[in-house]
């Protein structure tokens, strides 16, 4: 007779391979999915931690992990905000945990408030943020700060949080709701891409350093998506009006093509939270996860620029190597002057 496993952990444990192959992706890979295929058939729900389940993204990945069966856990910092969902749904099958993000101990706290319902954590979706536009000469180093509080270090905080239960269980994934600007920068949007750029480049590095766990990463980049985020009354933050050369900017000009914008959108955020968990339910999903046919766009434009860009100047970049078979005599000496540049000792 067949063994059913209840307990995700015993399955995790009956499905661990050789300590060779236990190491690499496809295995671990294999091992989840066989995992989740017992759960799923005993009963078992997959667990998502939503961050910014209030509007946009977030709302939409929970109403659809509740419509599939899972159990939710949904921070917020307005929780009358998402009442409707919480009269339509049991309170066995979603968590709602109001606290702000940038607060360390209460992403500890409300982590183990989920730990301590559900049991495990399969998913975190870190979505929670909010966009800036205005000139980077007119963005205030106080705004900076505050924007990579919450569009980084809050997320950071939430990461750094799950993956020690992530690695206990031998499985988990991590989702970072990036932003096509996290590929491309934008004139008016540099501060916002900052942030982006600097999640994407930390996911990247952090999928490398827990997949020998089970431990998934995917980057989703959305493009332009009904949501709040270009919200002027909801989350997006505009530096003060200029009154100089940058009025007529496109630094500047963002700024009302965003509230133009705003509403009118062609992405649909619940079909992004299909395309999430489709991808998620895949062996092996993307690093970095497109919406958006904009998106989609934008980004190979960008990296066929940016592969002609490289090619046109592989000669000169190439040429900064040491030759290959290098005589003592012929290393420039660091203390060496080079025309145009003063030395210490001019």
């Amino acid at each position: 007779m067949r063994k059913v496993f209840s307990d995700p952990f015993e399955c995790i444990q009956k499905f661990r391979m050789d300590i060779t192959l236990r190491n690499t992706f496809f295995y671990r890979s294999i091992a989840l999915n066989i995992c989740l295929n017992k759960m799923a058939a005993n009963g078992g729900a997959k667990v998502w931690l939503v961050t910014g389940a209030t509007s946009g993204f977030g709302r939409a990945f929970v109403e659809y992990g509740l419509q599939k069966g899972y159990k939710i856990a949904a921070v917020v910092r307005s929780p009358e905000k998402i009442k409707d969902i919480v009269n339509n749904n049991s309170p066995e099958q979603l968590l709602v945990l109001q606290f702000d993000i940038n607060d360390r101990s209460a992403i500890e706290g409300g982590i183990k408030e989920t730990m301590d319902k559900f049991g495990r954590i399969d998913v975190l979706i870190n979505n929670a943020g909010y966009n800036m536009f205005g000139p980077i000469e007119k963005t205030s180093e106080e705004m900076i700060r505050e924007a990579f509080d919450t569009n980084f270090f809050s997320q950071v905080a939430f990461i750094k949080t799950v993956i020690p239960i992530m690695r206990s269980q031998g499985f988990g994934d991590i989702v970072q709701v990036s932003s096509v600007r996290g590929s491309i920068g934008d004139p008016g949007a540099g501060v916002y891409s900052a942030t982006k750029f600097a999640l994407d480049g930390f996911c990247e590095s952090l999928s490398k350093e827990v997949n020998q766990f089970g431990i998934r990463v995917v980057i989703v980049k959305p493009g332009a998506f009904r949501t709040e985020i270009n919200n002027p009354e909801g989350n997006l933050t505009l530096t003060p009006a200029s009154e100089d050369k940058y009025l007529e900017h496109p630094a500047e000009a963002i700024k009302e093509r965003s509230k133009e914008k705003y509403g009118n959108e062609p992405g649909d955020p619940y079909r992004a939270a299909l395309a999430l968990d489709k991808a998620l339910s895949d062996p092996s999903p993307p690093l970095h996860l497109l919406l958006g046919s904009d998106c989609v766009d934008r980004v190979l434009n960008k990296l066929y620029d940016m592969t002609v860009e490289y090619r046109k100047w592989e000669e000169v970049s190439r040429s900064t190597d040491f030759p290959s078979e290098t005589k003592e005599s012929e290393v420039l000496p660091v203390t060496a002057s080079v025309p145009g540049v003063k030395t210490g000792s001019d």
